[in-house]
C-alpha cells in the first residue's frame, strides 16, 4: 500500500486494526432513495485500543457506522479517517482484513465447524492457528458433540 501520513510523509509500515484511531468529523450520510439522514454532522473519535459500546433501536445508524469504517459507503459530507487516513485512501481488501464484524445477519455453511471458521481466510488460518482459536473459544470441546453445520447437518440456533 502507498499510504501518506496527515503532513504527506509515506507510511513504511501498515498498522493493523487496534493500533489505529477511528474519527468521523462532520460526517453527514443519507441513503440514495432517502430524503432522510442517518448522520448529520456527526462527530466521534474511537482511540486505539479504546472500547466502547454503541447501542440504538433498529434504523437509527449502528451498522451504518461500520459500513461506513469499512468503505462499503461514502459519506456526503465529512470524513471518516482511520490513522488519521481518510477511508476513501485505504485499500479497502487490506482494510477489510483487519477489522471483523458479526453483521446482524449471520451465515453457517455447509461442512464442519472448522471449514465454518476458515471461510474467506482459508490460506491464513492454518493448521496451528486453528488449531489456538478452537481452544481459546473452547470450541474444541464443543466439536466433540457437533461435527456437521447446514443442510443435512445439525441446525445451530442463531442466539
Amino acid at each position: 500500500m502507498d499510504l501518506k501520513d496527515e503532513k504527506g510523509g509515506k507510511i513504511k509500515e501498515v498498522p493493523k486494526a487496534y493500533e489505529f484511531d477511528i474519527e468521523f468529523e462532520n460526517v453527514s450520510f443519507k441513503y440514495p432513495d432517502s430524503e432522510n439522514y442517518v448522520f448529520k454532522d456527526f462527530n466521534l473519535k474511537i482511540k486505539k485500543g479504546e472500547k466502547i459500546l454503541i447501542v440504538g433501536q433498529n434504523g437509527t445508524g449502528k451498522s451504518t457506522l461500520v459500513k461506513l469504517i469499512l468503505g462499503y459507503y461514502k459519506p456526503q459530507n465529512g470524513n471518516v479517517r482511520l490513522f488519521g487516513i481518510d477511508v476513501s485512501k485505504w485499500n479497502l481488501k487490506y482494510l477489510r482484513k483487519q477489522i471483523a464484524i458479526v453483521d446482524q445477519e449471520h451465515y453457517v455453511f455447509p461442512g464442519d465447524v472448522k471449514e465454518n471458521i476458515r471461510y474467506g481466510n482459508y490460506e491464513e488460518v492454518n493448521k496451528q492457528n486453528l488449531e489456538k482459536i478452537l481452544k481459546v473459544t473452547k470450541l474444541d470441546e464443543f466439536m466433540e458433540s457437533v461435527r456437521l453445520i447446514g443442510e443435512n447437518g445439525i441446525g445451530l440456533s442463531g442466539g
